[in-house]
């Protein structure tokens, strides 16, 4: 399998990007202080990203050696 390092790990860093974003944005429609927006979007970005990443991996990989 020919598997291209830094194309991967481009797309790996615009996933947590994005989702860091997304998550950030999200939790500051409910909050007043910028603080616990910060925190708090975080704490959930890197959560969901972290799992996503392994749910997505390891489907991917599971699919690549299914075909």
């Amino acid at each position: 399998m020919n598997v291209k390092l830094p194309e991967l790990l481009e797309h790996v860093a615009l996933l947590f990007l994005l989702v860091l974003l997304v998550s950030v944005i999200y939790n500051g429609l409910r909050r007043e202080s910028v603080a616990e927006i910060v925190r708090v979007g975080l704490k959930r970005g890197l959560v969901f990203a972290l799992v996503s990443l392994f749910v997505f991996g390891l489907g991917g990989y599971l699919l690549a050696q299914w075909l």
